[in-house]
């Protein structure tokens, strides 16, 4: 299986391949982007559900269908 590699700027990892697809991987939560501060409950409007936990595995599956329908 063909390995892919990314560039990455700014949070964000781009890989230009032969078919008109985008994936996206927003609520990995692993970083947050330059410039934006990390959220806090106090910063919260009232009736926001709050958390600051990330989306399980989602970065691990979004590149495994990339390295997966590269080929």
């Amino acid at each position: 299986m063909q390995i892919v590699t990314y560039e990455e700027d700014r949070l964000v990892k781009r890989h230009r391949g032969t078919m008109p697809v985008i994936l996206t991987c927003p609520h990995d939560g692993t970083q947050s982007p330059p410039g934006v501060q990390e959220r806090t409950k106090e910063a919260t409007p009232d009736g926001c559900q709050f958390t600051i936990k990330s989306d399980l595995q989602t970065a691990f599956i979004t590149q495994s269908v990339a390295q997966r329908h590269s080929v």
